[in-house]
């Protein structure tokens, strides 16, 4: 019997919170990755993350002491609520001791590579020493004029990152879990990889998708395993997006944050009801995510889909996995 293994967190940049549930001189607690963390944005509205506890004497940098707040945004830095150390949010580095003639040349603290985009604070994951291989893409749908968003969700889920891009090439699963009349054909799915990027187009093989007088397209493109974006071609008048972040909260839960943008011409009819039978189509995987294992080295057939270069792709991101 072929044994199964824990996936380690992936390297990538994953989302810590949605742009707009940070406000300027907002400090919050983050648990991600199996580490705590403190996640705040400057008063010129820069994010930053930072190990959660100082590496003085160990006080959290976000939560409260008895009687008094947790730690607060000063300039670039945030400051110790248990002695008032401030930290450089950029380099992590220590700026000002208030009752010190020197501040000690190893007084530092790991600061997490961060970019926004997609409406989403990004944190990159790897070693401290590594800087971010590769970069997130600008969405216009996100910095123009000619989209709005018209539906968001979170949901966590007893699964991985490496799991939710999986179950997107997973074609069989469609008939027996979500009820496709008929198995896709996996030769209408076209898929090519740049490095740390997957394209993968092919007809929708969700089951509404049945019912429409027009075929619906799917236009995958991953970046890394938190960053997804998946476009909508053939809706007559509309080309809409859904933006998918999977964070890993530690090696076998994550959250997952969807977003859904349409032309401002075609919100109110490619809307809530259409976005809702779209996560509607999630919640029966939840089931199978509480409870399957990864397996290392599946015996896979020819009708599975894209799974074998899937998972090639995605082992990049995995260096010392399995």
């Amino acid at each position: 019997m072929t044994e199964p293994a824990i996936l380690p967190i992936p390297r990538g940049w994953f989302c810590a919170a949605f742009s707009h549930e940070l406000q300027p001189r907002e400090v919050r607690p983050l648990d991600l990755f199996g580490t705590q963390l403190v996640l705040f944005r400057t008063a010129d509205g820069v994010a930053h993350v930072l190990d959660a506890h100082c590496p003085h004497l160990g006080a959290h940098l976000a939560r409260p002491i008895t009687g008094g707040q947790g730690g607060k945004v000063d300039g670039n830095a945030i400051r110790c609520p248990f002695h008032d150390w401030r930290w450089d949010g950029t380099t992590g580095e220590c700026v000002h001791i208030p009752y010190a003639k020197r501040i000690p040349e190893n007084a530092r603290t790991r600061a997490w590579p961060v970019v926004e985009r997609g409406g989403m604070i990004m944190v990159w994951h790897g070693t401290e020493a590594e800087s971010p291989s590769f970069d997130l893409p600008r969405l216009e749908e996100d910095e123009g004029d000619a989209f709005t968003v018209v539906y968001r969700n979170v949901q966590e889920s007893t699964s991985t990152p490496f799991d939710m891009g999986e179950n997107s090439v997973d074609l069989a699963h469609l008939v027996t879990v979500h009820g496709l009349k008929d198995y896709p054909d996996p030769k209408r799915t076209t898929v090519s990889s740049e490095g740390p990027m997957l394209s993968i187009t092919g007809p929708s093989d969700a089951p509404m998708a049945e019912e429409l007088p027009f075929e619906l397209v799917l236009e995958r493109n991953f970046f890394g395993l938190g960053f997804v974006t998946i476009r909508f071609a053939g809706i007559p008048g509309a080309n809409p997006l859904l933006l998918i972040a999977t964070t890993p909260l530690d090696e076998r839960r994550c959250l997952t944050r969807w977003t859904f943008f349409a032309n401002k011409d075609t919100a109110d009819t490619i809307g809530v009801g259409f976005t809702d039978q779209l996560m509607q189509g999630v919640l029966p995987d939840l089931a199978i995510w509480e409870h399957k294992v990864f397996i290392p080295r599946p015996i896979l057939c020819d009708g599975d889909g894209p799974i074998a270069e899937y998972r090639r792709w995605a082992s990049q991101f995995y260096p010392e996995a399995p």
